[in-house]
């Protein structure tokens, strides 16, 4: 058997710190989890975290960006399969399905804006991060009402930002009041926010027709010189 190599075994190790810190940042947030906690939930050092990342976080963006961008793919890869706007609708729903069950995702978004909010030198990265995955999303959103035949009620960065919150709530609601123990209520939600966005559009603008192609006739500005 091959021994491992350097980079392989940073790699375990890495993942290893990555698990531990979901179930602390989503377990006791982002200020009251540690280094040292994180590193030894993981069975590591504490230098073993820092060959790795520089801040918390560092780790906590890490975390996002990889479950946003997972996320994000399986949405784009939804639209590219479906048949229909009607089919689009049910793989989302499969999908934000799929990521509640998965509940740290959701924890962990709440944790990195409610840092965000807290850490103002955190906020310059945060603000990045997110204006990247909106952009993401947006095009999701647009492919969405293109195959509707659709025009978006609202820009489409708007609309994916307003789902994404509106997704996090419902996912974290859900588990409380009077829907407890509905565990189709979120999603139910989700999908009837999303069927009313294209209720409320209107229908796609027109192509404009090409021009034909011909003759063009080149303005020319000429300057009287006086002497």
């Amino acid at each position: 058997m091959e021994a491992m190599t350097r980079e392989e075994k940073r790699e375990i190790t890495k993942t290893r710190l990555r698990s531990s810190a979901t179930q602390a940042f989503a377990g006791q947030g982002v200020r009251a989890a540690s280094v040292d906690g994180i590193s030894q939930a993981a069975g590591l050092s504490r230098g073993a975290f820092y060959a790795n990342y520089s801040t918390k976080e560092d780790m906590l963006l890490e975390l996002m960006s990889e479950w946003l961008e997972r996320q994000a793919s399986e949405w784009s890869q939804v639209v590219a399969e479906a048949p229909d706007a009607e089919a689009v609708l049910h793989g989302f729903l499969a999908r934000f399905q799929r990521s509640r069950r998965d509940g740290s995702g959701g924890l962990l978004w709440v944790e990195l804006t409610l840092h965000a909010e807290r850490n103002p030198k955190f906020a310059a990265h945060y603000q990045a991060f997110i204006t990247a995955h909106h952009r993401h999303v947006a095009r999701v959103f647009a492919a969405l009402f293109e195959k509707a035949g659709k025009e978006p009620p609202a820009a489409p960065e708007a609309l994916a930002a307003a789902a994404l919150s509106f997704g996090t709530s419902l996912a974290l609601q859900s588990g409380h009041g009077a829907q407890r123990g509905n565990p189709a209520y979120a999603g139910d939600m989700f999908l009837l926010y999303l069927r009313g966005l294209l209720a409320v559009a209107g229908p796609a603008r027109a192509a404009r027709p090409s021009r034909p192609a011909g003759r063009t006739t080149q303005k020319t500005s000429l300057k009287r010189s006086t002497t």
